[in-house]
């Protein structure tokens, strides 16, 4: 465990970068050209435009984590 509780929080709305859009952004013909870091940041802000990317209030393991930072 990280021994963050209570010190650390993640937006109820925050979009989670998974590991397939990593393979994705490592392996897209676009970005071969573009040069991109390969952290998937990327695809899963084309998820979040569309509506369909996971949000941190969705994962029951962040549930401890879960903050809303407007609020705070």
């Amino acid at each position: 465990m990280t021994q963050v509780n209570g010190r650390i929080g993640v937006d109820q709305n925050a979009s989670i970068i998974e590991e397939k859009h990593s393979i994705q952004d490592k392996t897209s013909a676009v970005n071969k050209g573009i040069g991109t870091t390969g952290w998937g940041v990327g695809p899963a802000l084309e998820e979040r435009v569309r509506r369909t990317a996971k949000l941190a209030k969705d994962l029951p393991e962040l549930k401890q984590f879960v903050t809303d930072s407007v609020q705070e």
